[in-house]
């Protein structure tokens, strides 16, 4: 499993993301790179789960984007090959 995180990880990197943080379902740090910091992972975590509480769509998992003037977030939790949920934020700049 980790090599192909590794690889998926540089691919996003190297297309323009300026970070990326992937976290278990308690909120671990997986991995982080780039401008993401793994001490975050729980805040992350934590964020998808309250606002996907609130979607009225059971078949579909939502895409979280948080944004500030300098930098986008999107947030998603999708189940890896064990059927675990895992949590992956990728960072972009606004540019």
């Amino acid at each position: 499993m980790e090599k192909p995180m590794m690889k998926h990880t540089q691919e996003l990197l190297d297309s323009g993301a300026t970070g990326v943080l992937i976290a278990d379902p308690h909120g671990l740090c997986i991995l982080a790179k780039g401008c993401a910091k793994s001490n975050s992972a729980g805040v992350i975590t934590s964020l998808f789960q309250e606002s996907n509480s609130t979607t009225m769509s059971s078949h579909k998992t939502p895409v979280v984007v948080f944004e500030t003037d300098a930098t986008k977030i999107l947030i998603q939790t999708v189940e890896n090959s064990d059927k675990v949920p895992i949590t992956t934020a990728i960072y972009r700049n606004n540019s």
